[in-house]
């Protein structure tokens, strides 16, 4: 049995909103702190699911596909620098690691939109710490894992003749 690309779509929707939501009852009931990058990571999970929502609804045929599959690949792309800085920081050493920093929220209220990204990409002293969640993992390493995985379904998903059927893709 084929997906469609509306149920390809909604399937990756659902998975980046289960992230989000796992990423909250963390920090609610296991009492994880989110440092400004985890915060980033999050909000690329909730653009990709924006964007898979988007995509179902619209249900693009011909050419559209490539258009949303290219916006969803480059917000992965992004994802995965940011994760991947995320890791990195992680294991520097600690006479390398930034100090401490003002949170998000101040950052984003205080400062112009750029500085505060670069800011918060550098990486502060709460980024730095490391908490084993699961398989010897970090959350930053899952989140990385997550959004690899998404490009990969997302690449399946535009390229034709992979998982999915297709309308308005073949020639007449």
């Amino acid at each position: 049995m084929r997906l469609t690309f509306r149920q390809g779509c909604l399937i990756g929707a659902a998975a980046a909103c289960s992230l989000v939501i796992a990423a909250l009852l963390l920090e609610q009931f296991a009492s994880f702190q989110s440092c400004s990058l985890c915060l980033l990571q999050r909000y690329m999970f909730i653009a990709i699911a924006v964007v898979f929502l988007i995509a179902a609804w619209h249900q693009p045929i011909g050419y559209g596909l490539y258009g949303y599959g290219g916006l969803l690949l480059f917000l992965m792309g992004i994802g995965i620098a940011i994760a991947a800085r995320h890791v990195w920081l992680l294991h520097l050493p600690v006479e390398e690691q930034a100090p401490c920093g003002p949170g998000f929220e101040y950052l984003m209220n205080n400062y112009p939109l750029f500085d505060s990204l670069r800011f918060i990409v550098q990486g502060t002293a709460e980024c730095s710490e490391t908490r084993d969640l699961f398989l010897g993992l970090t959350l930053p390493m899952w989140s990385l894992l997550g959004f690899i995985g998404f490009f990969i379904y997302s690449l399946l998903l535009v390229i034709p003749g992979c998982f999915f059927a297709r309308k308005g893709l073949t020639a007449k």
